[in-house]
């Protein structure tokens, strides 16, 4: 059997591609707003409804959004492509996540359960795959307020929300914040 080299390189793009789409949600959730950053090419524009416009100012605007939640947690979910070109593919990638909102303004702890669908077009430039544009799309969503957080073992350790490299098990544990 022939290899099929275009075959190979479209799985190749789209590991490239999932890369970067999981280093988006991770940067969410570490607030390493420069690894959320990478995920974009120079002149990105972004479409989340509540934010049109440049990458650079939607960032500004989700620092302290972010920041000001307990935790966070980006799942990233399906996926289909469309490779247009060996430099443009289309990417639809549904995606939930979780945002744990301190008692604030009258309202308890409670989880704001988002779902929606990045509708992006990636662009490989230079051998680097990055969203040139990205549409989100809601789906109806939810906030449930917290009765008991899950209790963690008298050593649990929490993930930290500080920007950093790959947590290793036998590394130092994570400070708590």
């Amino acid at each position: 059997m022939a290899l099929d080299e275009a075959a190979i390189q479209r799985v190749l793009d789209e590991a490239g591609i999932r890369a970067v789409t999981m280093r988006y949600g991770r940067g969410c959730d570490r607030l390493d707003f420069d690894l959320v950053r990478s995920c974009f090419t120079d002149d990105a524009l972004v479409d989340y409804g509540f934010y049109q416009g440049r990458v650079d100012g939607f960032i500004e605007m989700i620092k302290p959004l972010l920041s000001n939640d307990t935790a966070t947690t980006h799942h990233m979910c399906n996926q289909e492509f469309d490779h247009v070109s060996p430099q443009l593919v289309f990417v639809e990638t549904m995606a939930i996540a979780r945002h744990r909102q301190p008692p604030r303004d009258g309202a308890p702890l409670r989880d704001a359960i988002a779902y929606g669908t990045y509708c992006d077009r990636f662009e490989n430039r230079d051998g680097d795959w990055k969203i040139a544009e990205r549409l989100l799309l809601l789906s109806p969503g939810r906030l449930d307020p917290v009765v008991e957080d899950f209790p963690l073992p008298a050593n649990g350790r929490l993930v930290p929300r500080v920007p950093g490299g790959i947590l290793h098990p036998g590394g130092p544990p994570p400070a708590i914040t």
